[in-house]
């Protein structure tokens, strides 16, 4: 974990907007167990809704999420 936080240079600081499915190895150790053992903030959504996470990352984003993890598949 300690090498994950330092690649992604998480600390106490950093919330974490997830919308990968957590069977995902990717959303679950990078977007949820790193920020976490960091210190951090991780928010979650019920299921990925398009118009949920876009209200959350360009409206929100600057007031509370500094990463945000997504996949391209």
């Amino acid at each position: 974990m300690d090498a994950m936080c330092s690649a992604w240079r998480l600390t106490k600081k950093d919330t974490v907007l997830n919308v990968l499915p957590l069977h995902h190895v990717h959303g679950m150790i990078n977007c949820v167990m790193s920020p976490l053992y960091a210190g951090g903030t991780v928010v979650m959504t019920n299921k990925f809704d398009s118009a949920q996470v876009r209200n959350r990352f360009f409206v929100s984003f600057m007031k509370f999420c500094f990463v945000d993890m997504g996949s391209s598949t």
